[in-house]
């Protein structure tokens, strides 16, 4: 199968799988099709990661723990990971995978947006390595990082722990219960960490296939149900316009304060601003973005 067929084979099963709201459905009614399926998908690849990041430092090292503070607990959890960082592996594989196909749903809602009839597929290095880096940073040992799910991870270890010693149970009793808890845990988490990290890559896509296509900025824009699922945040940003930072950093002219998703179950997203846009005679969709100066 040609690379162009296989983009449109993923691009259908993504956009296709959920039929029942695909059709004329936008973004201010909710979340696409391409994306629902998106986000399930990857809370359900992060489900069983997560807990092995929660029980293999559990298992191994309870005795330990249960003789620290919270924050040691972490510090020694994140030891854990760094010493044997299989424990994240499965984590980082799927974040990712799933990195790579929101980039490339939301490139295609980009192109969908600006009425270009062609199939967006990714096989750009530059762009690639910005994916790579920031999955490196969502699955990092170090505490500084932000953003970790490892560092999320091992604090919350570190408070649970906490929480079963101050409630005087012996180590043989804590094992069960921080099971218990895992188990809870990880479809909290994982369901979460899919939301936060679909709409991130989905909006960087659209983003980038905005600036790659000759539009040079983009508008804040509110889901009709943003006064119950936002905390405050998007509703003073609906509305507000951004500069985009060039072809190969379009994301730099957006500040961090207004990069979507602000919050976790945020589904803003960015409309292109069209005035003056004459459409390209050469379609940016993925490739290497120097061919567009070429």
């Amino acid at each position: 199968m040609t690379s162009a067929l296989q983009a449109a084979a993923r691009y259908h099963r993504a956009l296709t799988a959920g039929l029942p709201l695909a059709g004329t459905r936008s973004l201010a009614d909710g979340p696409t099709a391409g994306e629902l399926l998106l986000e399930s998908s990857l809370a359900r690849a992060m489900r069983p990661a997560l807990a092995e990041m929660y029980r293999r430092p559990i298992e191994a090292n309870l005795a330990t723990l249960a003789a620290q503070d919270r924050d040691e607990i972490a510090r020694s959890v994140l030891a854990f990971y760094r010493e044997r960082p299989d424990t994240l592996e499965p984590a980082r594989s799927a974040l990712a995978r799933y990195a790579r196909q929101g980039f490339e749903i939301g490139g295609q809602m980009g192109l969908d947006k600006l009425g270009l009839p062609d199939l967006f597929e990714l096989s750009d290095e530059h762009i690639e390595e910005v994916l790579e880096a920031h999955v490196a940073r969502l699955t990092s040992a170090r505490r500084s990082a932000e953003l970790s799910v490892a560092v999320t991870t091992a604090e919350e270890i570190g408070r649970a722990v906490d929480k079963q010693r101050e409630a005087g149970l012996s180590v043989a009793d804590m094992l069960p219960a921080l099971s218990a808890w895992v188990l809870g845990r990880t479809v909290i988490r994982s369901a979460r960490i899919a939301a936060t990290e679909s709409v991130r890559t989905t909006r960087w896509g659209m983003v980038w296939a905005f600036a790659g296509n000759g539009i040079r900025g983009v508008r804040h824009e509110c889901a009709l149900d943003v006064e119950q699922r936002c905390n405050g945040q998007c509703p003073a940003l609906c509305g507000t316009e951004y500069e985009l930072g060039g072809v190969f950093h379009p994301m730099r002219g957006i500040p961090s304060a207004g990069q979507i998703p602000l919050h976790p179950k945020c589904r803003c997203w960015y409309s292109p601003l069209t005035d003056g846009w004459v459409k390209p005679a050469l379609i940016w969709t993925g490739f290497a973005l120097g061919l567009l100066n070429d």
